[in-house]
């Protein structure tokens, strides 16, 4: 039965056509720029392996033809051969590319034979990446020649897209590092401003107090006059140290900034001794010593400011015990190094407040040893010296941290006197340390 369609019907079907006239003339000059821009892109078909390669290479091409302006592949293999590269290699593909200016190399093989065969497709961008991959199925049948065209469309197309959002990618970390560094040239150029302005380093601080934990080792020895010797080696321990440090005059005009005045304590934790000696048997048994420790240092000087207050250089004289308490035993015995300071410093700031380096050195004359003197004699010769570096820094508003080294040795002055024990010769007690500390400055 045939109809004819009502007035309302033929004005609705009116409406419809006219829409998709509409809808199809916008569309179309989208999809033909589309295309141009794809077109615009060179791309090479290379050979294909395997028994139906010629066949599904001929489907590649149709469908890179859509896509791409093609390259013969006999160019690209002679320019190949004559640079010497092997375009089965990320870098020879590379090469090629750079050489005719393609954005696409399709290759692909066909593995197998008869039903069990299998078609692959592969798609490599400008820089010889490999951007898109397909199987299918055996070149055969045009039901399997369409679908294979439209898997190389696929890989093209992926390959193509995945160009397109690398590119981006790189224009836009390109463009973010230029304004990272027009910031940084900005920034750069507010700081010489404001060092022009003022031409000064972060302000001394008034006070700085922290207290850190660090690891110390010792290792003591005292020679005898029978040719022996008596040792003591303590392996790393922990210490609690408090420092206390001011330019208490930092507001002052002129170099009277530069006094300095210092406040170290520490303290050993947990430390303990074993003795070990001879038994009747010719055995040995390890005997517990109830062991303590703890050191203070108060210094006070001058550090000359440098360089807008960037680097300070000076003097420091101080007074100190060095206490290091052994339980009874026979092997070892406690000292007590009472001793002066003389010493050098010199602090730069190589980050301003953030990163501040300093560098101390020190002679220290020994008054007395301790046990070490009354038992082994003493001709008061004592003296020690030590350096040390400390890499400290300070964040708003004044959170204070700090990293220091320090070695420390004692050239023990003994013999030559009257002593309760065995007469030394001499000897030496050393000692280094390692910690971190943390606190707040003004």
């Amino acid at each position: 039965m045939v109809r004819t369609l009502g007035a309302g019907a033929r004005l609705a079907f009116l409406g419809v056509t006219t829409w998709w006239a509409g809808a199809a003339g916008l569309a179309l000059p989208v999809l033909e720029a589309s295309v141009a821009a794809a077109q615009s892109r060179r791309g090479v078909v290379l050979a294909f392996r395997g028994r139906g390669g010629p066949a599904l290479r001929r489907e590649a091409v149709a469908a890179a033809s859509e896509r791409l302006d093609l390259v013969p592949r006999a160019e690209v293999g002679t320019a190949a051969e004559s640079l010497g590269v092997d375009l089965g290699t990320e870098g020879g593909r590379a090469a090629v590319a750079e050489r005719f200016g393609l954005s696409v190399i399709v290759e692909g093989e066909v593995r197998g034979r008869g039903r069990a065969a299998v078609s692959e497709l592969r798609a490599y961008d400008d820089r010889g990446v490999l951007r898109s991959q397909r199987e299918g199925p055996r070149p055969t049948g045009r039901a399997n020649r369409l679908l294979l065209r439209d898997l190389a469309a696929e890989v093209i197309d992926e390959t193509i897209f995945a160009i397109q959002e690398r590119d981006a990618a790189e224009e836009e970390a390109r463009m973010r590092a230029e304004m990272a560094a027009q910031r940084a040239a900005e920034s750069a150029a507010d700081a010489d401003d404001a060092d022009d302005d003022d031409g000064e380093a972060a302000p001394l601080p008034l006070v700085r107090a922290t207290i850190g934990m660090q690891g110390r080792t010792r290792d003591a020895r005292v020679d005898l006059t029978d040719g022996g010797a008596r040792t003591y080696e303590a392996g790393l321990y922990p210490e609690l140290t408090l420092r206390l440090e001011s330019f208490f005059l930092r507001n002052a005009e002129g170099a009277a900034r530069g006094l300095y005045a210092e406040l170290a304590l520490a303290f050993a934790l947990g430390l303990s001794s074993n003795e070990v000696v001879m038994d009747g048997s010719g055995g040995t048994t390890t005997n517990d010593v109830d062991t303590t420790a703890w050191r203070l240092l108060v210094q006070v000087g001058y550090q000359l400011p440098l360089m807008n207050d960037r680097l300070l250089v000076g003097a420091l004289v101080g007074f100190g015990v060095d206490t290091f308490d052994l339980g009874t035993n026979s092997t070892f015995f406690s000292s007590r190094y009472t001793q002066l300071r003389a010493g050098l410093v010199a602090q730069l700031q190589i980050l301003r407040e953030l990163l501040v380096a300093r560098l101390d050195a020190g002679f220290r004359p020994v008054f007395g040893t301790g046990d070490l003197e009354t038992q082994h004699g003493g001709a008061g010769s004592t003296r020690g010296f030590d350096v040390g570096l400390a890499l400290t820094g300070r964040l708003d508003p004044g959170f204070a941290y700090g990293l220091r080294f320090a070695f420390t040795r004692y050239a023990l002055g003994l013999g030559g006197a009257e002593a309760a024990g065995p007469e030394g010769t001499g000897g030496s007690d050393r000692g280094l340390t390692l910690g971190l500390e943390l606190g707040w400055a003004l």
